[in-house]
């Protein structure tokens, strides 16, 4: 697997670990800047 193999945008869905156990969604967008390192967007809805 290579670092541009992750470059994209993601659907997460999961649950928070402590008693409440809130569910939530969120987008993660993956990109690369000109040094070849990752740049993570996180949207939580």
């Amino acid at each position: 697997m290579h670092i541009t193999d992750l470059v994209g945008t993601y659907t997460i869905e999961g649950s928070n670990q402590n008693e409440d156990g809130m569910a939530y969604q969120g987008t993660l967008k993956l990109s690369l800047n000109e040094n070849n390192r990752l740049n993570a967007k996180w949207l939580i809805n």
